[in-house]
């Protein structure tokens, strides 16, 4: 879609710069400004600074190489491998908890419980026409679980879900991010690419 926008420059006294493009970026008054094509009409107050103009070729080509970059950052998270000062041994090695039974909780699951929870959040209907990414996403779900190690974030989160859901305790989100997969995240349900069907995957019926 070469859809353009319209960029004018005005000071009170006369008419700068008009010019059709694909994407500029302005220096506004609260940093710079990106606007492409169907952005609300906007008028704004623009800082001393320079102006960029940016043709069709040159958003494919950033956002090509923005791609790229998030598909390579993602990949060499899948190798990442903390340093201890930068956990508990580290900057909290000092750090004295309070005392008590209270404290001395075990929030810890077993390994039964452990796979099949995580088999719940891993599996999906094979009819279910889901995108690539998600695919792969979900597939690296799997397989984390099934190892026992190299398990993101997001999942650690669908995992002790499911473990509070397992002993009987109910939970709970609210807001727009609750299911959808916002920086390759929750992924709590999936929409099929051809129906637009959206299916939960179902951590009620551990």
């Amino acid at each position: 879609m070469n859809e353009l926008i319209k960029i004018e420059i005005v000071t009170p006294l006369e008419l700068l710069k008009s010019k059709e493009t694909k994407m500029s970026v302005l220096p506004g008054s609260e940093g710079e400004l990106g606007i492409m094509s169907r952005h609300t009409p906007l008028m704004t107050l623009l800082n001393r600074g320079i102006i960029k103009l940016f043709d069709e070729n040159k958003v494919q080509e950033m956002k090509s190489n923005f791609v790229k970059h998030l598909d390579n950052e993602f990949d060499a998270a899948k190798s990442f491998k903390p340093d201890k000062a930068d956990w508990l041994d580290g900057f909290w090695a000092n750090m004295k908890s309070s005392r008590g039974s209270k404290r001395k909780i075990l929030t810890s699951i077993s390994k039964k419980d452990f796979m099949k929870i995580g088999s719940k959040i891993s599996s999906y209907p094979e009819e279910l026409k889901i995108h690539k990414t998600l695919k792969r996403i979900i597939s690296n779900r799997k397989s984390a679980v099934e190892a026992g190690e190299s398990i993101d974030w997001a999942t650690a989160e669908s995992l002790a879900f499911g473990s509070l859901l397992n002993e009987g305790y109910p939970v709970r989100l609210v807001g727009q991010d609750s299911i959808r997969g916002t920086f390759s995240q929750r992924h709590s349900a999936i929409v099929d690419q051809e129906t637009e069907e959206r299916y939960i995957l179902s951590l009620i019926h551990i």
